[in-house]
């Protein structure tokens, strides 16, 4: 009696032990429990944008929300290609919608294995003669082609030696020049090359305040301009891609910003969450035209 009793109780007990394995790899709550709960979580960064280290050219409100299906949580990088919208999340997943943003396709994989192990691994996408590459931890450029109605994996693209232990937020491409942005510190990396440049903030810089405190999460680009997207002090940069000086300074609602996407002079704005939070919208904004020396500095 006793050695089946002992017998039952090893066995509950391998059973609850691989349901909390399981539980905590592989489910959203399971995981929120692991990084946030357990782990403590990072304080939360100043979102306010007229605090930041740079004179603001404006402050911009939204001209459009679009609230994304419940199965699309924690979204980490957007494309918006005509009649086209990538979206990608944090699990490195894959989602591809309307332009309108109103219809989406059933999710795709891009990565196996424990939630756990992959979560935040994906940070921003780039979509390009039907191949996404996507960059974030990875240590190089990966890489899916369109194969029917799925994504094959392909070979990765290398990274110089120099920057493949870098953590990038945000990739775009321009002008044959494959840029990113990193988590750790405000520039821009060429990931062809390897070379990192310098963003200057010339006269939009604050007496004495440093560029460093704006962690960049978005790259974008539209007409010959790069867009970055801050998630400190929440603004999009519009950036010289010549000189990588910075051209204006536009306030966005404060918060946990992901990625920006341009197309026809609107920016679309995701925004990451806590899996226990209130799910944000996408936020579209009307991105001004008018030459940013008639533009008026806010004070």
């Amino acid at each position: 009696m006793k050695k089946k009793l002992i017998i039952a109780g090893v066995l509950a007990l391998t059973i609850v032990v691989a349901f909390g394995a399981y539980f905590v790899l592989n489910t959203r709550l399971g995981v929120h429990f692991a990084l946030d709960v357990l782990g403590g979580g990072d304080a939360p960064p100043d979102h306010d944008p007229q605090t930041g280290p740079l004179v603001l050219t404006g402050t911009l409100t939204p001209v459009r929300t679009i609230d994304l299906p419940a199965r699309i949580q924690q979204p980490s990088g957007i494309q918006h290609r005509g009649d086209r919208v990538y979206l990608s999340t944090d699990q490195t997943e894959l989602f591809v919608g309307d332009g309108a943003l109103s219809s989406w396709s059933d999710k795709t994989d891009l990565v196996g294995g424990p939630l756990l192990l992959k979560q935040g691994a994906l940070e921003a996408i780039e979509f390009a003669d039907d191949t996404v590459f996507a960059i974030g931890e990875f240590g190089a450029i990966r890489a899916w082609v369109r194969e029917g109605d799925g994504w094959q994996r392909i070979d990765d693209v290398s990274l110089p030696a120099g920057i493949a232990d870098m953590e990038f937020s945000g990739i775009t491409q321009l002008d044959g020049r494959r840029l990113a942005t990193s988590e750790e510190s405000p520039v821009l990396v060429d990931l062809d090359t390897g070379t990192v440049h310098e963003i200057d903030g010339g006269d939009r810089l604050k007496p004495g305040a440093d560029l460093g405190a704006l962690q960049l999460s978005g790259l974008a680009n539209e007409n010959g301009d790069l867009y970055l997207l801050t998630e400190t002090h929440s603004s999009i940069l519009v950036v010289d891609p010549a000189d990588y000086s910075i051209k204006s300074v536009w306030g966005i609602a404060p918060g946990t910003v992901a990625d920006l996407a341009v197309r026809d002079g609107k920016a679309y704005v995701v925004v990451d969450h806590n899996y226990l939070d209130e799910k944000p919208p996408v936020y579209v904004y009307e991105l001004p035209r008018t030459p940013t020396h008639e533009l008026h500095p806010e004070e």
